[in-house]
């Protein structure tokens, strides 16, 4: 069925570069359900695969053309894995894998590796802060702005965590907003586990944790500056 799909797409009028990479997210999608098949595993048997236009081929020609136009090509071999991931998971259906398809297409390779930080908190120990200050280097500035992005509806991709205010019968639940305390969304936990984020290479991703830490930091010594300043203020 993929070399059938393949073949269709490669018919068609492709620059040099579009071919490249939906051959790249080709190759890669079917040397992974081969290795999955060769160690006994068995692709989907709900209908995905059947049929003269099949769910599995719609899904897969939405991939490699995805692939073709896609000029950030570190996401590629992860595109590659969502396809194969979903030749083996009964519980997704086509509207939900076309739903995913979509999101993970619109996703930069920052938001990628932005996920692969949170989805990891035992390896990326992001800082308990509450970032009130962003520094105006520019570097530091994207990525902790597009963390935010992630956060914001309607993505909701990040989830604050809580903490406990207030005392006694007076106690309540009160948002967390600490760069440690955020998680995976539903959606983001969905992308994490079927692009397979945890195995992009920590050499691309721990720049963008650093990233966050210096961010954090510089946030706390406004902070600490700013009270020292009323401080001072207070006792002239």
């Amino acid at each position: 069925m993929l070399a059938a799909v393949g073949s269709d797409v490669a018919t068609r009028w492709l620059s040099p570069n579009q071919e490249r990479r939906a051959g790249t997210v080709f190759v890669l999608a079917a040397a992974q359900i081969k290795e999955r098949l060769d160690a006994g595993e068995e692709v989907r048997a709900d209908g995905f695969f059947d049929g003269e236009r099949s769910p599995a081929q719609e899904v897969a020609e939405a991939i490699l053309q995805t692939a073709m136009t896609e000029t950030e090509e570190h996401k590629l071999p992860y595109l590659a894995n969502l396809y194969a991931e979903l030749c083996f998971l009964e519980s997704i259906d086509l509207d939900t894998a076309n739903r995913m398809l979509r999101v993970a297409e619109e996703l930069s390779w920052l938001e990628l590796r932005l996920v692969a930080v949170v989805g990891q908190p035992e390896k990326y120990r992001l800082p308990a802060v509450d970032v009130e200050w962003v520094p105006q280097v520019w570097s530091d500035w994207t990525v902790y702005t597009t963390f935010t992005q992630l956060v914001e509806p309607p993505r909701n991709f990040f989830r604050f965590g809580s903490v406990k205010a207030g005392q006694g019968d007076f106690e309540y639940d009160q948002m967390d907003l600490r760069l440690s305390a955020h998680t995976l969304g539903a959606t983001a936990r969905f992308l994490y586990e079927t692009m397979r984020l945890e195995s992009i290479p920590e050499e691309q991703v721990r720049p963008v944790f650093e990233a966050l830490c210096r961010v954090a930091a510089f946030s706390e010594s406004e902070v600490r500056d700013g009270a020292q300043n009323e401080d001072s203020a207070a006792s002239i």
